[in-house]
């Protein structure tokens, strides 16, 4: 058998992998660095769109949010029309207003409505008095009016002996004068009321009202001429006119325990002049209590006198308590 031989040529290619490695990678910085080349330049133009973009959607966010605001006030302009708002009725308060009646000290001074009776008066004259008066003419009224008629005084009357012309205060129910040796302790105090609470003393006549407790209680004067002076009607004008300069305890918010009321006529009118004291509001939660007030009066100038009185501090609202007729003459 022949021996064969066989030649076999092998041909080293690693030059050229290498070659087309290199040629790869080459290409491969070559196509990053144009990539990095387009992105410089499309760098700018990016930036700004990106930015153009924030923009329009911020001031997209901002219109929406107006919207939405302009909505929700309308809404609540929409609402405030046409809601409903539930009215309170208003609530009357009835004050009644007190009646004066004049309880004579003598038969020759009984009148009603400025009518003067003889001393021959009959129960039913009073009767018909009280009726013209808008008064209710109870049978112990009428009998208590006729037993003064006949008696020639009242016996609930005092007359101060001391005035200097010899004219008579006539004093009511549950009202004494106060005692002389009160009397100076009295007035210090009643001046020294009326001073803190810028009130005024002179005057042709005074009236002032103290006690000394947190109750509201209420002055009432009614001058000769038939207006009458109180917490409703603090002033008035005209010839012989006053006011109420102090009032106090009349607000929750402002209360003592030293209060002053203090009514004064500058000039004062001829006549005779009606005090009444009534209690407005009891802040002692004591119904079944009473209140001692003291009253001044001053007439003309004359140094003035006080009185004691006392009020039930269950008594009705603006219920008067009759205090005192006060004649007025003025000297020359």
């Amino acid at each position: 058998m022949e021996n064969k031989s066989y030649e076999y040529t092998t041909n080293d290619f690693s030059a050229v992998d290498q070659h087309v490695k290199e040629l790869a990678k080459r290409e491969r910085i070559l196509t990053w660095r144009l990539f990095i080349d387009n992105l410089k330049r499309l760098g700018i133009p990016l930036i700004f769109i990106a930015c153009a973009l924030a923009i329009l959607l911020i001031a997209l966010g901002i219109f929406i949010w107006l919207i939405k605001s302009e909505k929700v006030k309308e809404l609540e302009k929409v609402v405030e029309i046409t809601k409903e708002v539930p009215v309170e009725k208003e609530k009357l308060k009835i004050i009644e207003i007190p009646k004066y009646i004049a309880v004579p000290m003598t038969s020759a001074d009984l009148q009603f409505d400025g009518v003067r009776y003889s001393d021959q008066i009959s129960r039913e004259q009073i009767k018909t008095a009280l009726i013209q008066s808008g008064v209710e003419p109870s049978e112990v009224l009428i009998e208590k009016i006729w037993q003064s008629v006949r008696e020639g005084s009242s016996s609930n009357n005092s007359v101060d002996q001391n005035n200097a012309d010899g004219q008579k205060i006539e004093t009511g129910e549950n009202v004494k004068p106060s005692d002389m040796s009160s009397l100076k302790d009295d007035r210090k105090d009643f001046s020294e009321r009326i001073e803190r609470s810028g009130g005024s003393t002179v005057g042709a006549v005074r009236f002032s009202l103290k006690w000394n407790n947190t109750n509201d209680l209420d002055l009432h004067v009614q001058a000769p001429g038939g207006k009458k002076i109180w917490y409703r009607n603090k002033r008035i004008s005209g010839e012989g006119g006053g006011n109420l300069d102090i009032d106090t305890n009349f607000m929750d918010a402002n209360v003592t325990s030293r209060p002053i009321e203090n009514i004064i006529f500058p000039s004062g009118l001829e006549g005779t002049y009606k005090v009444f004291v009534s209690i407005y509001n009891d802040r002692t939660r004591q119904p079944n209590g009473s209140t001692k007030y003291k009253l001044e009066v001053a007439v003309d100038g004359q140094k003035s006198q006080t009185y004691n009185g006392l009020i039930p501090n269950n008594t009705p609202k603006n219920k008067a308590i009759f205090a005192l007729n006060v004649p007025f003459k003025k000297t020359n």
